[in-house]
């Protein structure tokens, strides 16, 4: 009774949050407190089996740490491509005193996803069972919460979601500032990435598009700017349609440099695409750096007045508010931080 009772603990506890990232955590913890492994990670892979993130998770500290794919070593990541392939719920190293056991879960939100342990003993058939028990509900959950929480046309996080996944990541901000090497480039996800970026992205003209060609194509456009937008961003980086043709994106990068690189990567990629019947589209983009202790409504204020900046001032564009402050051409966003006003 007493280990039936654990059980449904854990299982509430797997299913109390809604966000994704939450929820992975929540995962890991679980089973980690039920088979204390060595190591517990999860893999996201895409759907060609292409390992695109790699998160550890630490017990001491009861966080995930993402890690390099590449990281994994050249026989793990054998193992998980047989296991992804073989639909395999369990697969085992020959190496001696040591034991990789691979859990795939296949075609969730457009991704393959694996959970890894290491172990020096091996798992029961009792064990395998009970880890595959956990990961069908997991998967489960993540499919029943993915139609409340995504945009039903583009397939992005809606508007519903942004409150609760701010209020995760305002936890997670740095207490302060580093200056990590300026040269990254966003190709991988590194470790110890220490600041977050939002930006509001408004495609230029749009109602133009849907009085000459009609709202089927702009839909389209919409449709399209979205898988843009995913193709631009890593898969932890959190991308929301807010509704009409008013999208946003939360990025995390190492520096501003970095965050500078990947929304106007995003600019130059809508800018060249072309679409279909319509040709060019264009985007307006405008960016904040979040700051510990700030509220999400004003600092989608300051993102939203930089975009408005780029809508006078010629459109096809990135502006970054803090900079735009720095130079004089837009007064500060009132903001609030507690109870104090700030400007």
């Amino acid at each position: 009774m007493n280990s039936s009772y654990r059980l449904m603990e854990r299982l509430a506890h797997i299913t109390a949050f809604k966000d994704t990232r939450r929820l992975e955590l929540s995962l890991l913890k679980t089973l980690h407190e039920l088979f204390k492994p060595d190591t517990l990670s999860l893999v996201k892979l895409n759907t060609n089996n292409q390992p695109l993130v790699l998160m550890r998770y630490d017990p001491k500290k009861n966080l995930m740490q993402d890690d390099d794919p590449a990281l994994l070593g050249a026989s793990t990541e054998s193992l998980i491509i047989n296991a992804l392939n073989q639909k395999n719920l369990n697969t085992a190293t020959p190496r001696q005193r040591e034991k990789i056991s691979v859990f795939p879960v296949l075609d969730l939100f457009d991704l393959n996803l694996c959970l890894v342990l290491n172990s020096s003993t091996a798992l029961s058939a009792d064990d395998i069972r009970l880890i595959r028990s956990f990961l069908d509900v997991y998967r489960n959950f993540c499919l029943l919460i993915e139609d409340v929480q995504t945009d039903q046309l583009t397939g992005l996080l809606n508007r519903k979601t942004f409150e609760e996944n701010f209020q995760r990541i305002s936890e997670e901000l740095p207490e302060e500032k580093q200056n990590p090497d300026p040269a990254d480039r966003r190709a991988a996800a590194p470790a110890g990435l220490n600041g977050y970026w939002m930006a509001v992205i408004d495609i230029d003209d749009f109602k133009r598009v849907n009085d000459t060609f009609g709202h089927v194509y702009g839909d389209e456009v919409l449709i399209l700017l979205a898988r843009l937008m995913k193709a631009c961003f890593r898969t932890n980086d959190l991308l929301y349609r807010f509704g009409g043709e008013e999208f946003v994106v939360i990025a995390q990068c190492q520096n501003l440099e970095s965050a500078q690189f990947a929304f106007e990567r995003l600019r130059k990629t809508v800018e060249n695409y072309d679409f279909p019947q319509i040709g060019q589209v264009t985007v307006s983009i405008g960016v904040v750096q979040l700051q510990t202790g700030l509220l999400a409504t004003p600092l989608f204020d300051q993102a939203d007045q930089a975009l408005y900046h780029v809508k006078n001032n010629g459109k096809n564009q990135v502006a970054f508010y803090q900079e735009l402050v720095s130079r004089g051409l837009i007064k500060p966003v009132k903001t609030l931080l507690g109870e104090v006003e700030l400007f």
